[in-house]
């Protein structure tokens, strides 16, 4: 398998397990939370010792890690749907959530501005031995 496409497969899982983990910390369950993570790196770990020990490559770490997340995703769903089956959801207010929103993507944007514009200072105006260092 390509490693772009594992990697834009972990991508997705990640933020779709995301969004589930942040229903649990909304309804504050967070034993729930912190049995998923621990479930997930678990699966993961034990994914990449076996897998790495077969071939050292990236695409099987990342095999490992798309695995961990899918079975965390998985274990999470079912959970989830456990409690809310049935319920109809509320409509969304999409001016309440953009009230939240906006400001959080503002902050994301300059912090990831903030955190790379001194690498990327480095990497352009000195040698890449010093850039490196």
């Amino acid at each position: 398998m390509s490693t772009w496409i594992l990697t834009i497969a972990a991508i997705d899982v990640f933020i779709s397990l995301i969004v589930d983990r942040c229903v649990l910390q909304g309804l504050e369950r967070f034993r729930q939370y912190n049995v998923n993570a621990i479930f997930e790196s678990t699966v993961r770990l034990t994914g990449a010792v076996a897998l790495l020990a077969i071939r050292r490559t990236a695409p099987m770490a990342l095999v490992s890690y798309v695995g961990g997340l899918l079975c965390a995703k998985v274990l999470l769903s079912r959970q989830l749907r456990r409690r809310w089956f049935g319920l109809e959801p509320p409509p969304a207010d999409l001016t309440e959530i953009w009230r939240f929103a906006a400001p959080m993507l503002v902050l994301m944007i300059a912090f990831a501005t903030q955190t790379n514009a001194d690498i990327l200072a480095a990497k352009r105006g000195l040698p890449p031995k010093l850039a490196g260092a």
